[in-house]
């Protein structure tokens, strides 16, 4: 019942100004928007410190369970998790679970401040999760930390890059970090597109992966368009 209520999805879609949209990956997450309504009413859970970070690795685990009730067969996907999540007994459970050929399809997406601050056991985790064939993402880099991270030196191969009001003038200013992330075959893609002007400045910096409310709105419209 919880995973029913609480869990989204999300695609990430490939395309750019006056091209149709396609489908590359499925996100699959809790919605923190949905939990506070009736779970935990005027209470700011992002501004909790540890104690949501605690909080999270509990949402981790529920995923890592929940996982194959959730997500397909040969659908590509990807899951947030902690970078403490992989040591745990629902990670094993997980891995367990799940074939190598799944598993190919599968991408775990890490904030990149949870990687800088457990650097050492990420070394770790990334080969737990390279030796099961899965992939990398960096989650939440914000416009002004594009480039803080070498994201193809830590071992990933997707760098989801927020966009937010202001974004524009910074990506331009970070275009050269954003140049060395494609150079090195790490895939950018622009996450929290709520504004369709984000397809035009992406797609002038080389970004051609877009995930958010305006991408959902577009391929509705686009599938619509088709069935009529």
């Amino acid at each position: 019942r919880f995973v029913k209520a609480f869990v989204r999805h999300q695609d990430s879609a490939v395309g750019g100004p006056g091209k149709k949209l396609a489908p590359m990956m499925t996100e699959f997450f809790i919605s923190m928007d949905l939990l506070r309504k009736p779970l935990f009413i005027d209470i700011e859970m992002r501004g909790s410190g540890r104690l949501f970070n605690e909080f999270t690795l509990v949402l981790d685990q529920i995923m890592l369970e929940a996982f194959h009730n959730l997500v397909p067969d040969n659908v590509p996907c990807s899951i947030n998790l902690n970078v403490q999540s992989v040591f745990t007994k629902e990670f094993d459970h997980f891995a367990a679970r799940s074939s190598a050929e799944k598993l190919k399809n599968v991408v775990f997406e890490f904030r990149q401040s949870n990687i800088v601050e457990h650097f050492d056991e990420f070394q770790v985790a990334r080969g737990v999760i390279k030796d099961k064939g899965a992939r990398i993402a960096v989650d939440q880099i914000f416009p002004q930390t594009v480039g803080l991270v070498d994201i193809e030196y830590i071992g990933a191969s997707i760098a989801k890059i927020h966009w937010r009001k202001g974004a524009e003038e910074i990506l331009n200013e970070r275009k050269r970090a954003l140049k060395y992330l494609t150079d090195c075959g790490v895939l950018p893609i622009l996450i929290r597109v709520d504004d369709p002007k984000a397809f035009e400045v992406g797609a002038s910096l080389g970004i051609t992966t877009f995930q958010g409310f305006a991408v959902d709105a577009l391929m509705k419209q686009q599938q619509e368009g088709g069935a009529a």
